[in-house]
């Protein structure tokens, strides 16, 4: 049960981690606040127009835009409202928070805050809409390929089926082991034993039936025992010979959602309660395709072709996030990666990054870890630039190294390059109708961490 304030068992690093769980629960809340006052600001620079401008704009249907940008941030501050409600009390299994109470008003919530909301919605097109498939083919699939060549076929990926054992039940015809009808023929016999024999039969084909209805219980039972034990075994093979993942800085977690449904044992871990907040939401209460309707680029007021571009609806999700093969071995932690993983050595078959390398404050911490956790022999797949998330903030150290120093580290650290390419194109959270993008010239590598010192160059 996490402590409150007052509560003198209380650690200082408690008391900041349940600040800061509040601070993002508030931020969700804030939404419509700060949404509406941006377009409380266009409707005043509307109103200050003078009338021969406003009369140029009157086919423009402006006032009615804004009306119908309203509609949309309320919209959105539903969904945000409904996935604090059922997700943020209940996500972590070692933290219990109070009820959240909604009826309270939020308080206003700082600009980085609020710019990391915005970024939730528009990482739920880019993770789990099909307008962000794209996106995802040029960031996912090279890390899911690379998966798939140098760690093989995961184990059970076939998909074999269950199969119930085919035994027919008896008709009846052939179970009662004597032959009674040679005296249906026989002239001396009499009626009476006739009606007898009949009789006779008749209670045996009873309870043959009875014994047939018995036997396919019994079957229908056995097979559903059988199942259940096979899907377990099946569960637990895979646990204990799938290839084991970690996939640091998952986001939503679509990337690690993949590589569990590719049949690999799979954690993602994420810091960001933005993001951890969102990803529990879709993977643990959406269970229909596109069932959830968002407007991602409701605030976005520059370089937009079209009105209508503003304020398009998309749909989440585009797969059913429940929908991984029986006995897949998913999961998701919280916390920071060089503290969730400190003690871990040796355990992991690969570790796989993607816009990842660039959110340290040291990078060579982050290289130290991945050499630790991965076992001897294991690889570790990274996507992605950097664009150093603390570069500019104060009171954050950041170092910001180039790529060529980097590579520089990872060899040193000791691991070999198996792959590499220093420009592979890629987009992040893409408005796809924006008249401004940004294209990211990624870098993509393999390196693997030897099995044995001789294997070092």
């Amino acid at each position: 049960m996490a402590a409150w304030s007052g509560d003198a068992r209380e650690s200082e690093g408690d008391r900041q981690e349940r600040e800061h769980f509040w601070r993002v629960v508030n931020a969700f809340r804030y939404y419509r606040a700060y949404a509406l006052e941006r377009v409380r600001r266009a409707e005043r620079e509307l109103r200050a127009l003078p009338p021969a401008h406003r009369r140029l704009l009157r086919d423009a249907a402006l006032p009615g835009h804004l009306q119908c940008v309203r509609a949309r941030v309320e919209h959105n501050q539903e969904l945000l409202h409904d996935i604090i409600l059922g997700t943020a009390e209940h996500m972590f299994e070692n933290k219990r928070y109070r009820p959240l109470a909604l009826e309270a008003e939020p308080t206003p919530a700082t600009a980085f805050d609020m710019d990391k909301l915005k970024s939730t919605l528009k990482q739920l097109v880019r993770d789990w809409s099909s307008e962000g498939q794209g996106e995802r083919d040029s960031c996912y699939r090279p890390i899911l390929n690379a998966i798939q060549t140098y760690l093989g076929a995961a184990s059970g990926h076939s998909g074999s089926s269950i199969k119930s054992n085919g035994n027919s039940c008896c008709d009846g015809h052939s179970s009662n082991g004597s032959n009674n009808s040679d005296g249906c023929h026989q002239n001396h016999r009499h009626q009476q034993q006739q009606e007898n024999e009949q009789q006779q039969l008749n209670e045996q084909q009873q309870l043959n039936e009875q014994q047939q209805l018995n036997e396919q219980q019994q079957l229908n039972e056995q097979q559903q025992q059988n199942e259940q034990q096979q899907q377990h075994n099946h569960k637990q093979q895979q646990q204990q010979r799938s290839p084991r993942v970690l996939v640091p800085g998952s986001g939503l977690g679509r990337l690690a959602w993949e590589i569990a449904r590719l049949g690999y044992s799979c954690q993602g871990n994420e810091f960001s309660l933005f993001m951890l907040f969102t990803s529990h939401y879709i993977l643990n209460r959406c269970h229909e395709v596109d069932s959830v309707r968002l407007y991602p680029w409701v605030l976005q007021f520059s370089n937009t072709r079209r009105a209508w571009d503003r304020v398009r609806p998309v749909l989440v999700p585009d797969v059913d996030p429940s929908a991984l093969p029986p006995g897949a071995d998913f999961s998701m932690s919280a916390g920071d990666f060089l503290e969730v993983y400190s003690l871990d050595m040796d355990v992991w078959d690969c570790v796989a990054t993607c816009f990842f390398l660039d959110t340290a404050h040291n990078v060579i911490a982050y290289i130290e870890l991945i050499w630790k956790v991965l076992k001897p022999g294991g690889v570790w797949i990274n996507m992605g630039p950097l664009l150093y998330h603390f570069e500019n903030m104060v009171g954050e150290s950041s170092l910001e190294l180039s790529y060529d120093q980097i590579r520089q580290v990872i060899v040193q650290v000791g691991f070999v390059f198996e792959e590499e390419n220093e420009c592979v194109h890629a987009t992040y959270t893409e408005n796809e109708r924006s008249m401004l993008r940004y294209i990211y010239d990624c870098v993509f590598f393999v390196v693997r961490k030897p099995a044995l010192k001789s294997e070092c160059s």
